[in-house]
């Protein structure tokens, strides 16, 4: 077991990484390749591809098997990455980043579910707070290697980095996974998919996506595009729904998922969660950079007492319920220390101590980690074991869905606030500013203005971290009416041959 466990790891360790070691570098690759304008779709592209296909990795799973998914996945991640490496534009950059997006969404799912299969969900607690670790230290590390690569290399090596890494997962998976696959031949198995669920499904979800992140960003919310959009996704929704309910045989998402209550609730929990977790994870490397005035390496280490939180609090979540079987419990307290946290980094400034950035970082952190791998288990023991592939994917999307819409808002406030807040500096001291804040040049600025300037990002991100408590108190409202029910001792859908 430990070897599946050690490839599951690392394939789980790169969707973590991939997703927050760009960051850093987006800024130099949009001066590298000349097309700065263009950089935020360097992160829409990935999203969009990874939170629209992990449903159906979910589904695949079912159908044609855990592994040679999980192996399809490697390979198209670990090509992705080696093709943004070595891209010559950013237009290219943008198609080979939503490339390894489809790779990086069966990675998350795929990864779960695996470690479901041959764990009881009675013993599941102790694994998946493993997933609460690497995912902690993803979140520390991709930012600081991402700044250091580059600083000191190239940006290029925040996607070549990928490749030993899952390489040697790739190897470790091939040599030791052993699932018997689905019987049936390929084709008939192609049979039963559920088309019209995916074109739905896709469709709706890429249409919301774009509303919620080109809204109050790119165009205005009232917009016709960002409004056409909506409506898009609404209607896809609706279709998505009948065609689930009224047409497919073998549904994508079997809507019958939802009419449990505690599947229903983690769902909507999960979904704030992944608004409010995402946020804190970007603005505070923000904080840190543009209000601190540190560089990208120090914001990255900055960072490591959210992992310590995170590591605390998953692991002494995997082993109480491992000893009591309750896990309930555990998102309560998780909820009110994140909410609590939330509001401690309301109170940042430009003159806070490093006391209190570590205490916010701490308990937000520990919070988290209480909430994450618990509300999984909800979903995953309200399941039968044949739903646990799709459950656990949907878990995944919906948190998926949640970061982008949190993103987005959060966004929206940040360029909001910062207009209000430059355009007062702009008049204060008789100064005309460059459309893109990013572009200001502080030393032809007048003495006091960067002090100013710290001063209005750190207030409006202020108002970023109050947007994010109500959010984090509808994921705790959510979880007030779940229901226990106790943790079975088989394992998953699938039989492993250890």
């Amino acid at each position: 077991m430990v070897p599946i466990l050690v490839g599951v790891a690392l394939a789980m360790f790169l969707s973590f990484l991939d997703t927050t070691i760009v960051a850093t570098a987006l800024p130099r690759i949009g001066h590298d390749l000349h097309a700065f304008t263009q950089i935020g779709w360097v992160a829409t592209s990935y999203l969009l591809t990874t939170t629209v296909l992990q449903p159906l990795f979910g589904r695949f799973a079912d159908i044609f098997g855990r592994k040679p998914v999980i192996l399809f996945c490697l390979s198209v991640f670990l090509a992705g990455c080696a093709l943004c490496g070595t891209a010559p534009n950013m237009a290219l950059l943008i198609v080979f980043r939503g490339l390894t997006g489809v790779g990086a969404a069966g990675l998350m799912t795929l990864s779960v579910v695996i470690v479901s299969d041959i764990v009881p969900l009675s013993q599941r607690a102790l694994f998946l707070s493993g997933q609460g670790v690497i995912f902690a230290f993803a979140s520390v590390l991709g930012p600081m290697l991402g700044g250091l690569f580059t600083d000191k290399l190239s940006w290029r090596w925040v996607f070549f980095i990928n490749l030993p890494i899952g390489g040697l997962a790739m190897l470790t998976l091939v040599l030791f996974l052993h699932i018997p696959r689905p019987t049936g031949k390929f084709w008939a198995q192609i049979r039963r998919l559920d088309g019209w669920g995916i074109l739905t499904m896709m469709a709706a979800t890429c249409t919301l996506l774009l509303a919620v992140s080109w809204g109050g960003n790119e165009y205005p919310w009232s917009h016709p595009l960002v409004i056409g959009l909506f409506i898009a996704g609404l209607v896809g929704t609706v279709l998505f729904v009948v065609v689930e309910i009224y047409v497919a045989t073998e549904p994508l998402i079997p809507m019958r998922l939802f009419t449990n209550r505690n599947v229903a609730l983690t769902m909507i929990g999960i979904t704030f969660l992944g608004m409010v977790v995402l946020g804190h994870l970007i603005y505070m490397p923000i904080y840190f950079t543009v209000v601190r005035g540190n560089t990208a390496t120090v914001a990255g280490l900055k960072l490591l007492p959210l992992m310590l939180g995170l590591v605390t609090s998953s692991l002494l979540s995997g082993v109480y319920i491992n000893k009591t079987g309750r896990y309930i419990p555990l998102i309560w307290l998780g909820g009110v220390i994140a909410t609590v946290g939330m509001g401690v980094t309301t109170l940042l400034t430009r003159h806070s101590t490093l006391g209190h950035e570590i205490g916010c970082l701490l308990v937000v952190g520990l919070g988290t980690g209480l909430c994450l791998q618990p509300s999984l288990l909800v979903a995953q023991s309200a399941a039968s074991d044949d739903d646990v592939a799709i459950v656990t994917a949907c878990w995944g999307f919906f948190q998926n869905i949640g970061s982008t819409i949190g993103l987005a808002i959060m966004g929206s406030v940040l360029n909001n606030c910062q207009d209000s807040e430059l355009a007062h500096l702009a008049h204060k001291y008789n100064v005309t500013l460059p459309s893109d804040p990013s572009t200001i040049d502080f030393h032809q600025m007048p003495p006091g203005f960067y002090h100013d300037y710290q001063d209005a990002y750190a207030q409006g991100l202020r108002m970023v971290f109050i947007v994010a408590i109500p959010l984090m108190g509808l994921s705790l409202l959510s979880a007030v009416f779940l229901k226990h029910i106790p943790l079975r001792t088989s394992t998953g859908g699938a039989n492993v041959v250890l």
